[in-house]
């Protein structure tokens, strides 16, 4: 089975530190190559960790504005289903009442706004 995480800056460099340690020990490169070398490798995994910041920054951004679409989405298709639901409540007690359609309407608008305010608090 193998892994295939992709390594941090920080994998990389102590990955390739331990190479090159190694080098310095085994081939007996000198401590001026040594250096180089280290510092070489020091400004790659720097260059490596703020590349995957910012992709990890993009993906970030974008899943935010995906998501505040969704909710958006979701919060229409709730409105437009209350209100389909409140419409046809209207006309069921409408067509069960001895009030005309002025008063009826009156009061249920009334009533609605009072049960959405009481159960709904902001």
């Amino acid at each position: 089975m193998s892994n295939n995480k992709q390594q941090t800056g920080v994998e990389w460099y102590d990955n390739e530190i331990g190479k090159l340690f190694n080098q310095f020990i085994i081939d007996k490169i000198n401590i001026y190559e040594f250096r180089t070398k280290k510092i070489e490798l020091l400004e790659q995994a720097k260059e490596m960790e703020q590349s995957q910041t910012a992709q990890l920054s993009a993906s970030w951004a974008k899943s935010r504005e995906q998501t505040k679409e969704t909710a958006l989405h979701i919060g229409f298709a709730a409105g437009f289903d209350s209100g389909l639901k409140c419409s046809e409540d209207y006309y069921e007690e409408l067509e069960n009442t001895d009030l005309d359609e002025d008063e009826f309407s009156r009061d249920y608008i009334l009533k609605e706004f009072e049960d959405f305010y009481t159960s709904n608090r902001f």
